[in-house]
């Protein structure tokens, strides 16, 4: 796992490999009875409200922060997703925003490289300049990135993989 030095001063760009072959894992981003249980930062959860994987289709979620050291709820971050690319199982790319005025807004790529019963996950986010990559970084964009594809990770561990358990007699 690892945040990458940006090719561009406006991107943010982090890596994972998985123990997971690419089919399961493209799966994983693609399905939301999977997605719900690992997407966002450690302690958030996720309402989600459509996911309509094709060009043009939208994924409405709210990503819930953990609840506040008082006690208090966390603040609930509305998400939306237009996916603007699609090529299973090794790449899409999507546009993202949320309903908070003040969100920025910007385009993201995942790519999935096969390396066998392993994946190589690489999370690119797009911003306009680089001073919005510079507060997206401040926000805990990079930290939040790198937690979401550790949690991807032992999600993968924990629900094994069909596939392989098919192949064993």
């Amino acid at each position: 796992m690892s945040a990458l030095a940006p090719e561009k001063p406006n991107e943010i760009i982090i890596t994972r490999t998985v123990k997971a072959p690419i089919q399961r894992v493209w799966q994983m981003f693609t399905q939301p009875e999977h997605i719900q249980h690992w997407w966002g930062p450690n302690g958030f959860t996720n309402t989600i409200f459509e996911m309509d994987v094709r060009v043009g289709g939208l994924w409405r979620y709210i990503m819930h922060a953990p609840a506040n050291t008082d006690g208090s709820p966390g603040t609930n971050y509305n998400n939306w997703i237009r996916y603007t690319t699609l090529t299973e199982p090794t790449f899409m790319a999507y546009e993202h925003g949320g309903d908070d005025p003040d969100h920025a807004e910007f385009n993201a790529t995942l790519t999935l490289q096969d390396l066998g019963d392993q994946t190589q996950v690489t999370l690119r986010i797009i911003l306009e300049s680089a001073a919005q990559r510079k507060a997206l970084a401040e926000f805990g964009a990079i930290e939040g990135g790198e937690q979401t594809l550790a949690r991807l990770d032992a999600y993968l561990t924990a629900t094994g993989n069909p596939t392989e358990k098919l192949l064993h007699f």
